[in-house]
């Protein structure tokens, strides 16, 4: 099919959903191997964007397809990004895996075109539109999450972080294993970027715990980041939960050696052993790039040092914080203290001339309003969450084949169906 048949048949093919449902078999059927500024020549004399969605998006799909991961084309750019922030959201949902992929291509070529953060605008509208509900995943998360790592528009991706995903439906969205993998994984980056560890280590999880029959390099790299944030926000490693999958166990010791043996000395005393297990093993740190999170662990480990003291001494001296904690001197210790009071992380007050730290009791009641406002929130989303796995039960459990299987696991074949009895057992029961 030439170029003009193509603009044609997608012209012609627009105006009824039964057109539209045989456009999209001839579509599916066909394969667009003209080169692609004849393809995107065509678009841009012929087609409308609204009208001519479904059409244009396999258009554009074969054309941004071409040069990559080499080459990036300025004109597919230009068409894509008419076509997400007006496009018609029926014909986008009759091939969502279509629409998804020039999403990714859109992402790809902005970044070799070093614009990445012009493309953040368009994919947050074309999300905004194709998106089913706000509780869905789709593979266009993944597409943002990655521009703001990229550009560090954190604040960009927080308004989707914010809204609990719950759904993930491929049949909807197009999504694949690998999109929630670097949906979780980008996400989590995110988290890291504002500080907050928490929510990050709950976004790795996800990655780290999904089913898997083969071991992604997603997980591996979820992973080890899982393990220096285990560090930093609880001071340990202990073990990854037990709906994980086996594949993903069995990297602790295959992959992550380094990232065990560094959790392994965590916890040990002197904490001169933590700092020659990070050199002995910077070099894999520094080639998987979390030579950041590596230094905040570091520091996260004597920052505990300072805090176990506040638990059994009233007054010290810095001098004796700092030979404590192995800090260099009472200067550093000094400063440490000091960003610790000011990060809420211990109370104390520090007397300059006689050099000596008072550790204070917690200021906080714990019964204003704003405590109990958060209460309030925290509750309401256990309850709200309580609700949705107790009816995604019931959905499981009636189930047909959830029940057929379940059956045939507890009780066997039915022996009543001739066609379920093994070949031996008829003739076992043959008079």
């Amino acid at each position: 099919m030439t170029v003009n048949q193509l603009m044609i048949a997608i012209k012609n093919s627009s105006d009824t959903p039964k057109k539209l449902a045989q456009l999209l078999q001839t579509l599916q059927q066909s394969s667009i191997n003209e080169p692609a500024p004849a393809l995107l020549q065509g678009l841009s004399q012929t087609l409308q964007t609204r009208s001519h969605t479904l059409g244009i998006v396999y258009v554009l799909v074969a054309a941004g397809s071409q040069g990559l991961p080499q080459q990036a084309n300025p004109q597919f750019v230009t068409l894509c990004q008419y076509l997400l922030l007006e496009f018609d959201v029926d014909q986008s949902r009759m091939a969502p895996d279509k629409f998804t992929t020039l999403c990714h291509l859109y992402r790809e070529h902005s970044i070799l075109l070093n614009e990445p953060q012009a493309a953040l605008q368009p994919l947050r509208i074309a999300l905004t539109n194709f998106q089913a509900s706000h509780e869905l995943i789709t593979p266009i998360h993944a597409d943002i999450f990655q521009i703001c790592v990229l550009t560090k528009c954190y604040s960009m991706a927080m308004p989707l972080l914010a809204h609990p995903a719950y759904d993930v439906d491929p049949e909807i969205s197009g999504m694949t294993a690998r999109d929630f993998l670097l949906y979780s994984y980008y996400g989590s980056l995110i988290h890291i970027g504002r500080k907050q560890y928490s929510e990050a280590i709950g976004m790795l999880l996800h990655s780290i715990t999904a089913p898997a029959m083969a071991t992604s390099a997603i997980t591996i790299a979820a992973l080890k980041k899982y393990i220096l944030l285990c560090l930093i926000q609880k001071g340990t490693f202990g073990s990854l939960p037990k709906y994980t999958p086996s594949q993903v166990t069995r990297c602790l010791k295959a992959d992550c050696q380094a990232y065990m043996d560094l959790a392994n000395a965590y916890s040990a005393d002197p904490a001169t052993k933590l700092e020659e297990t990070a050199a002995k093993h910077h070099q894999a740190f520094d080639n998987d790039g979390n030579m950041g999170l590596l230094q905040l662990a570091l520091e996260a480990h004597t920052m505990r040092a300072v805090q176990r003291l506040t638990r059994t001494y009233m007054t010290l001296s810095l001098s004796d914080i700092a030979s404590r904690a192995q800090l260099k001197g009472a200067q550093e210790a000094e400063l440490l203290v000091l960003r610790m009071i000011e990060a809420g992380q211990i109370h104390a007050s520090i007397d300059d001339s006689a050099g000596m730290v008072t550790f204070l009791e917690d200021p906080e009641q714990y019964y204003g309003a704003e405590v109990v406002d958060r209460l309030s929130k925290q509750i309401a989303l256990s309850n709200e969450l309580s609700a949705r796995v107790q009816a995604a039960n019931c959905q499981v459990s009636l189930d047909k084949a959830y029940l057929q299987k379940t059956q045939m696991r507890d009780f066997g074949p039915r022996f009543d169906d001739p066609g379920e009895i093994s070949s031996e057992q008829q003739m076992v029961f043959q008079p």
